[in-house]
């Protein structure tokens, strides 16, 4: 192997681990961020000077698909880099790699991503009308008051965006798998 090429392997490799390593800081930036809106919101709706901040507890779910998409754009690229790497400059690694990503399906990782938003987003709901109707006796009737529909929205938004970028990053993959197949393809392989 020519010294360009062991060049080309470190580099990619170095790209890989870098992105690895950025998706789980944002992985540890979206509970930060849950967080601290949670507890900004809750924290400020009790005999606060800032009137309705529970409705800061809406901005949860679009902040998780946020940081989702940005961890499934990164993982993405690492998916890229490995298939290259695994294709064009024959690396063991990289080829087991590729195959038990191939036969293993999702990831744990992917599947924390996914049910922290989605939970994230069914729990804002219920907390977020419980929390802006303090007063247990009006409770019942203020789940179908106009008030309640800020969290609803949110919610269910989550939700449906979570659905949403689940799809389109299962839609990169099979691209990206097909780009693969049709380069094995094309170098006889």
């Amino acid at each position: 192997m020519e010294a360009t090429e062991k060049k080309t392997i470190e580099l990619a490799k170095n790209e890989m681990l870098e992105a690895q390593k950025e998706r789980d800081s944002l992985m540890r930036w979206k509970l930060i961020l849950v967080s601290t809106i949670g507890a900004a919101a809750l924290g400020f709706s009790r005999e606060s000077p800032l009137p309705n901040a529970e409705f800061a507890l809406c901005l949860i779910p679009f902040t998780c698909v946020y940081v989702d998409i940005l961890c499934r754009n990164l993982s993405i690229r690492t998916k890229m880099i490995s298939q290259v790497l695994a294709q064009n400059l024959n690396d063991p690694l990289e080829n087991f790699y590729q195959s038990y990503e191939e036969s293993r399906g999702s990831s744990l990782e992917s599947f924390a991503l996914r049910t922290s938003t989605i939970v994230l987003s069914i729990l804002i709901i219920p907390i977020g009308i419980i929390s802006h109707f303090s007063d247990p006796s009006v409770l019942v009737a203020t789940w179908f008051s106009w008030a309640s529909v800020p969290f609803y929205l949110s919610g269910s938004s989550g939700i449906a965006l979570s659905f949403i970028v689940e799809r389109r990053y299962q839609e990169q993959k099979k691209a990206l798998a097909k780009l693969g197949v049709a380069a094995d393809a094309k170098n006889g392989g």
